[in-house]
């Protein structure tokens, strides 16, 4: 079975109960997921994905090479859960029996023969709910699972051994006798962010003695992090920011203890791999969190009143919220 998901790392992380499920319906399945470089480390972890392609390395090929490595693969069925046209008419071009894809693209009509008829946009299921909706066709279970949030996430297994190993390293940034706490204030434009004064207020307002602050961030993000948020904190902070891959990301949220971000990424890794975690989600469809609530145990999180903005979340309000983590 393919499963083709080649966009970001939030959208990869709630596809993967997706793949739990597949495995129930067919038990002894070979799961392969078509995913970004930069996301392949969400795969590795996954007990219900045997192999994986990467589609950077892919589209740089003809259509034929393509074709050709799915004919080789011996692929029974593609699930399009991102739909992308071209990768729609390779499944199609390599005569994989069963395609199964959104209604709602229109190219989809022509290359997929399994359709599914419903609207991300205008939903008001949560994403993980809207993947497994492209089960359906497959088996009657799928609709008793996708009914409950609680259910889907039993269907995300996790081994995290080889991403322990990458962790020694990463023990300079952990204080044990402290609350290691993740804030990610930037989300590489995915989301709506709260604004980096506040973050900066925050972190002034949490007592020393009690938080180890780790500040999380891309390369990319790095200019405007300095600037706006990391040169007052330095001595508050310490500032991971540009200088971890997404594994040593993972290892290092597997030592702390917390996580606050915006709906973006980083804050759905931090809640299947367990950590206590706050979201900041404005009040606008289609981000808000009925659509995007991050799927872990340990999940909590804030909303603007506001559907375009999030200066109304108070920092006063999360540092209440966060009172209670242990």
């Amino acid at each position: 079975i393919l499963v083709s998901r080649v966009d970001n790392l939030g959208d990869v992380v709630l596809t993967l109960p997706l793949c739990g499920v597949l495995k129930k319906i067919y038990p002894t399945a070979k799961i392969t997921f078509l995913l970004k470089k930069y996301t392949m480390p969400i795969g590795k972890i996954c007990l219900d994905i045997d192999d994986y392609l990467l589609w950077d390395e892919l589209e740089n090929k003809t259509d034929t090479e393509i074709e050709e490595e799915f004919k080789a693969k011996k692929f029974d069925m593609a699930i399009h859960v991102y739909p992308v046209k071209r990768i729609a008419a390779l499944c199609y071009k390599a005569k994989i029996p069963m395609r199964i894809a959104t209604a709602h693209r229109l190219y989809n009509w022509r290359y997929c023969n399994k359709l599914s008829f419903f609207s991300r946009q205008s939903s008001d299921f949560h994403e993980s709910q809207l993947n497994l909706k492209l089960l359906e066709c497959l088996s009657p279970i799928v609709e008793s699972i996708e009914e409950d949030l609680n259910s889907i996430r039993q269907y995300i297994k996790l081994d995290f051994t080889n991403i322990l190993k990458q962790g020694t390293d990463l023990d300079q940034y952990i204080d044990e006798t402290k609350f290691n706490l993740i804030v990610h204030p930037k989300s590489f434009g995915s989301a709506l962010e709260w604004p980096l004064e506040f973050f900066r207020e925050l972190v002034e307002a949490l007592d020393p003695k009690k938080f180890n602050i780790i500040v999380t961030g891309t390369k990319k993000e790095e200019v405007h992090l300095e600037m706006g948020f990391l040169n007052p904190l330095r001595s508050k902070v310490i500032s991971c920011v540009g200088v971890l891959s997404l594994e040593q990301l993972m290892a290092l949220m597997l030592k702390a203890d917390g996580i606050i971000a915006a709906s973006t990424g980083p804050l759905h890794l931090g809640s299947i791999l367990g950590l206590n975690t706050l979201g900041l989600f404005p009040s606008k469809r289609p981000m808000f969190p009925l659509r995007w609530l991050p799927i872990g145990v340990r999940t909590t999180f804030l909303l603007s009143k506001k559907s375009g903005a999030m200066n109304d979340i108070k920092v006063s309000s999360v540092v209440k919220k966060i009172s209670y983590w242990d």
